[in-house]
């Protein structure tokens, strides 16, 4: 499957032979991830990259994150740049670490899902140090008592759970429920 033509199999498979041990060519991951048209493949690449965990993939990474995807809808492109950025973290970018930070503050409400994803990426990536935009963002409340949407607090309560903070189960119970 490493010579499959769809780039997701492709890239999978790669990802697996090298976590069996296996001596495989990665060099195609590099053109996925720069030159490919679909977000969606280059967010894989990116996270095939982060997941590899090989520090010599930081060059590539950086150069995808200043790319342009003209052809990208600019939600398709801020997830791109927030798969880049986990990727760069998970190999030891703290500046990467900032640039997730920047995306829990929303300036408009279509970014709440980036929000999200970057709330889950901060979890994941175990970043202890957003902590408190996280807690921030679990008890954030308007003048009018108006919360940020459930699957925004869901991801911030899973977030501060990998974080180790026990008292999000009970904010995730209750949005399990939500009619949003």
């Amino acid at each position: 499957l490493a010579g499959d033509p769809t780039p997701h199999v492709k890239a999978s498979a790669i990802f697996a032979l090298v976590k069996l041990g296996r001596d495989v060519d990665r060099s195609s991951l590099a053109p996925m991830l720069l030159e490919d048209s679909s977000p969606w493949n280059r967010r894989h690449a990116a996270y095939i990259l982060g997941e590899l965990g090989d520090r010599s993939a930081l060059p590539l990474l950086r150069k995808a994150a200043t790319q342009e995807m003209p052809e990208a809808s600019r939600e398709q492109a801020t997830n791109l740049q927030i798969q880049i950025a986990e990727a760069m973290a998970k190999l030891g970018d703290e500046n990467a670490r900032l640039s997730l930070r920047a995306y829990l503050y929303p300036s408009r409400p279509e970014e709440l899902e980036t929000a999200a994803l970057a709330a889950q990426v901060i979890g994941q990536i175990r970043d202890r140090e957003a902590r408190p935009q996280l807690t921030s963002m679990a008890r954030y409340h308007d003048k009018a008592g108006n919360s940020y949407p459930p699957e925004v607090r869901l991801a911030v309560a899973g977030a501060l759970a990998e974080l180790g903070d026990p008292t999000p189960a009970q904010e995730a119970e209750g949005l399990c429920d939500s009619p949003a």
